[in-house]
């Protein structure tokens, strides 16, 4: 079970772990939820087949909120750093392919071991300054919290 503000945005303000089951039920109320959420799992396939093992995914926009209809599933996916230098190109192919339905990023994911580990850190903290807050308002110029999805696979 999720939880919104008055907007229709996720709280609490941060990444809110799910598993696939629970995102499915929660944001597949209509047909064209439903086509951008089985293109999201057909994403995944294909990219556990170029990929497989752990990684995860910070899920955002307007798809994890209560609009009706939204123009996309908006994602980074945090890929271990030796599969992504060796995948690099063809990762970056596979978002091309989904670019319709889904906005995909990727990002490299250094274990707390190694030297580059602040590179995650740097990441992580951009993605979450992007995606725990709504865009600024034209006028207003404020923005409004929100939160987002933790999927790990």
């Amino acid at each position: 079970m999720f939880f919104y503000n008055k907007d229709g945005y996720l709280r609490p303000y941060t990444a809110i772990e799910s598993d696939l089951e629970a995102f499915r039920q929660a944001f597949t109320w209509n047909e064209h939820r439903q086509l951008l959420f089985d293109k999201y799992l057909a994403f995944n396939e294909e990219l556990n087949a170029l990929q497989p093992g752990p990684y995860y995914q910070w899920v955002d926009g307007s798809f994890v909120s209560k609009k009706e209809l939204p123009g996309d599933v908006d994602f980074v996916t945090f890929v271990d750093f030796g599969r992504y230098k060796m995948l690099k190109s063809r990762l970056g192919h596979l978002g091309e392919i989904y670019n319709k339905w889904l906005d995909v990023s990727f990002a490299v994911n250094y274990p707390e071991s190694h030297p580059l580990h602040n590179v995650t850190l740097i990441l992580k903290d951009e993605y979450h300054h992007l995606y725990g807050s709504t865009r600024q308002h034209p006028v207003s110029k404020l923005s409004r919290p929100k939160g987002y999805l933790l999927i790990k696979f």
